[in-house]
């Protein structure tokens, strides 16, 4: 937003394919003398007509035209960025101004500072008032304004409540909000608050920035002294396109805003982990009529005869049970919205395993010989199919579902500091993580002993779930730090503490207690030098490879010879002076025949097949500042975290790589190899993946997969 001392009052009117009534708006406003200083910006959605000429043809007006129809609150926001105005009044061009009403909004705006926005009085064309201040919907009303209700019932007590008609709307009143199509906003109350909320393409935008206005503590007051003419028709009658914009712009602000909704987002972790556990119980069924039709189907090669289904009635409840409790032990229920699916895979694998030997074990154990093992084992395979897809198609649909914005769980951002600004965009540009951040600034209503004690009635009126704080901006001192935030937890939001310091720290850190002392735990990494288990695991790894690769790449080879084409050579020399692998440019990612010309080295020990590789004794470290610490002890392997990540910053790269280290297991590499795999033909990026310079010989052949 521009330097809001320039003038008064920025007058920001959003235009869309009303050429004539724009018209008609800007002669209105050149005629109306002004006491206070003000501009005129046109936001023009991408009307494609004659309306960014018509408001160039006026002087003095400014003209916005945008590539893309962004909706109301999309033009809205455009024009806000580019005001000057201390006071930004925002109207549609089907509004025509009163000589004097601007000004007379200015006026009560500077005499009431507790405003943060004002409406005018709003009349028809024909002179009658338009009800353009409500109180806020209800079921009742909704129906009355949306269906033939309304036509019935005309005169209904809640549609008059809503529309305000016990009002006389002669003298200012505070009210719940005011239409978009002429109201005038606080800057610092913008500031305050925040632009218009996008994921209104149309209605409600207004509805929802003057709530949030008076929940951040700003009122929402109607001027009637402030008179204007209002071009308005109900576009939204029956069942056309308007209709369903304005219904769904309802049903988000429900989602927002109704209090059943934020009850339910208050254990969204719990009701998703419920609906996991009830697709996994359907998905375990499933899986066991799948085997019992297997087995029916194949009764007439096996010895023990077919029981009817209704025999397996009490055997079929005892096995949901134990997948479900292997599951629940593989942590399968913690986190819906996992997207490591390799991950996933390997620990679906292993509860289901887990579950199918119980269960065999236990049909030999109880000597349960009517049941067919067959069924029983059989399930397995399913199980895993089964459940495996339960949490790709409940994961695509959360992730579909926050990424229009919806279910999400607001998140409160005390303090200021570069690490909150920065986790607000993230949070924003990204809702897939299920989080919509609410930036709160300034220190509101606590007191020295008590930052919080006033903030709690704010945060549940903006229906927050979780408040970050950031004590370093807040200035908490570490002696006081929990007491202080302790409120906010008894008053039910979940609390997370931001920090450099933390975000500094190993992933496996913990907090451990010894009599009244407590500190972090920073065990050392689980990866060392010198690990006969990583160099076991890149032995068999590499040798199982060059088993499976060396047919294809025979073949590839006689291929090529047969066709006159040179053999199949790497981009960069395999050894340099001394016998050791020299560095050149980094290998494209195309597959398992790419890495196969360095699997020998990787049995020789001279390079690691997945993730960093500890020295050998005399062995030099790579240079450079990034790789001071622990990590002077290995060098780059041949795939890693980095492999499907593309080009990394050094900091990102050294971070994920620290990360490998504190959690290494040969299952780890287990599902690197095959993370690289999967992303065959894909090339994350080209030059140094490490981020660091390598000196001469230092052997850098990552993404090679």
């Amino acid at each position: 937003m521009g330097e809001h001392e320039l003038t008064d009052v920025s007058v920001v009117i959003v235009s869309y394919r009303t050429p004539e009534l724009l018209r008609a708006c800007l002669e209105r406003l050149a005629q109306d003398p002004a006491r206070h200083p003000r501009e005129i910006l046109v936001v023009d959605n991408a009307s494609g007509d004659t309306s960014v000429q018509v408001a160039n043809a006026v002087p003095g007006v400014r003209v916005l035209a945008l590539s893309r129809n962004l909706g109301f609150a999309g033009g809205v926001n455009q024009g806000i960025a580019a005001a000057r105005g201390a006071y930004v009044f925002i109207m549609n061009p089907d509004v025509e101004t009163h000589p004097g009403a601007l000004d007379l909004l200015a006026d009560f705006l500077d005499a009431h500072p507790e405003t943060g926005i004002a409406g005018p009085k709003l009349l028809n064309t024909d002179g009658s008032l338009q009800y353009s201040c409500r109180r806020h919907y209800t079921l009742k009303t909704i129906l009355l304004r949306r269906t033939p209700l309304g036509r019935l019932f005309p005169n209904a007590s809640s549609l008059r409540w809503h529309l305000m008609m016990d009002y006389d709307h002669a003298a200012p009143h505070v009210v719940d909000w005011v239409a978009g199509a002429a109201m005038m906003a606080r800057r610092d109350a913008i500031l305050d608050v925040g632009l218009m909320e996008e994921r209104y393409f149309l209605y409600f935008e207004d509805v929802d920035w003057c709530t949030r206005m008076q929940a951040r503590g700003w009122q929402v007051h109607y001027v009637p002294e402030a008179v204007m003419v209002h071009h308005w028709q109900r576009a939204s009658l029956g069942f056309g396109l308007a209709a369903r914009r304005h219904l769904r712009s309802g049903l988000r602000f429900y989602e927002r805003w109704g209090a059943l909704f934020y009850v339910l987002r208050q254990s969204r972790d719990t009701l998703e982990r419920v609906l996991l556990f009830l697709a996994d119980v359907a998905a375990f069924a499933a899986a066991f009529f799948s085997a019992y039709l297997a087995r029916r189907e194949l009764a007439f090669v096996l010895q023990k005869p077919h029981w009817s289904l209704s025999f397996y009635t009490g055997f079929l409840a005892a096995s949901i049970l134990v997948f479900a409790a292997a599951f629940h032990r593989e942590g399968l229920y913690r986190n819906l919205k996992e997207g490591d699916w390799v991950d996933v895979a390997f620990r679906v694998g292993k509860a289901a395993s887990l579950a199918a030997l119980v269960l065999m074990a236990a049909t030999f154990i109880l000597e349960m010989h009517g049941y067919s093992r067959f069924i029983v084992f059989g399930s397995w395979p399913f199980v895993v199919v089964f459940t495996f897809l339960v949490r790709r198609g409940l994961h695509a649909a959360f992730t579909r579902a926050h990424r229009e914005r919806w279910n999400l769980q607001r998140m409160a951002l005390l303090g200021d500091g570069p690490l909150l600004d920065h986790l607000e965009v993230v949070l924003r540009d990204h809702p897939e993580h299920g989080w919509d951040p609410v930036r709160i600034r300034r220190r509101l209503y606590g007191t020295e002993g008590a930052p919080f004690s006033g903030l709690i009635r704010q945060l549940a009126a903006e229906r927050v779930s979780v408040v970050v704080v950031s004590p370093e901006s807040l200035g908490l001192a570490d002696e006081t730090l929990v007491a202080e935030i302790m409120p906010l937890r008894r008053a039910g939001f979940g609390v997370r503490l931001a920090s450099p310091f933390l975000a500094s720290l190993p992933p496996q850190t913990r907090v451990e207690t010894v009599a009244d002392v407590a500190w972090l735990s920073l065990d050392r990494p689980a990866l060392r030098p010198g690990s006969p288990a990583k160099r076991a695991f890149d032995v068999v790894a590499a040798g199982i490879g060059l088993l499976v690769g060396a047919l294809p790449a025979l073949g590839l080879i006689l291929a090529r010879k047969l066709s006159g084409r040179a053999a199949l050579e790497p981009k960069q020399s395999w050894r340099g002076p001394g016998g050791q692998i020299s560095s050149g440019q980094p290998l494209a990612a195309g597959g398992w025949l790419r890495a196969f010309p360095f699997l020998p080295a990787v049995l020789r020990g001279e390079l690691s097949l997945v993730g960093l590789r500890p020295l050998k004794p005399g062995e030099e470290a790579p240079g450079g500042q990034a790789w001071q610490g622990v990590r002077e002890q290995y060098r780059p392997g041949l795939v890693g975290p980095w492999t499907v990540s593309g080009v990394l910053s050094p900091s990102e790269e050294m971070l994920q790589e620290l990360r490998y280290l504190e959690s290494w297991s040969p299952e780890l590499d287990l599902k690197l190899l095959l993370r690289a795999a999967l992303t065959r033909g894909k090339h994350p990026g080209s030059g140094s993946s490490t981020g660091v310079p390598l000196p001469s010989g230092a052997a850098e052949p990552r993404r090679a997969l």
